[in-house]
């Protein structure tokens, strides 16, 4: 599935206009159905980490087909995956000090 970035950035606008009602700055990343990145904003004092974390959540609902907090009963301890969660920290820790 693609999204054109007209789409992708109204997407951005209406979870912006909801993490203003909530008062909760927040990094918001759209991605296609391949999970690759169209659109990204962070808002004036989400945290830092957002930054990283927005787009792999948006790119774990691609490709698991639903929303990320779903695999939290599939990752957390005493599931049948506990340490899936950790994999990504992994992997950018490797690449860095490659």
């Amino acid at each position: 599935m693609t999204i054109k970035l007209d789409a992708a950035q109204t997407a951005i606008e209406r979870a912006r206009a909801h993490a203003v009602a909530i008062g909760v700055p927040m990094s918001i990343a759209v991605v296609d159905g391949g999970g690759h990145l169209v659109a990204f904003a962070r808002m004036d004092g989400a945290i830092l980490g957002s930054i990283e974390i927005a787009p792999a959540k948006a790119k774990t609902s691609v490709l698991f087909n639903g929303p990320s907090e779903s695999l939290w009963e599939f990752c957390k301890p005493g599931g049948p995956a506990p340490t899936t969660e950790y994999t990504r920290v992994q992997e950018t820790a490797w690449t860095r000090t490659v």
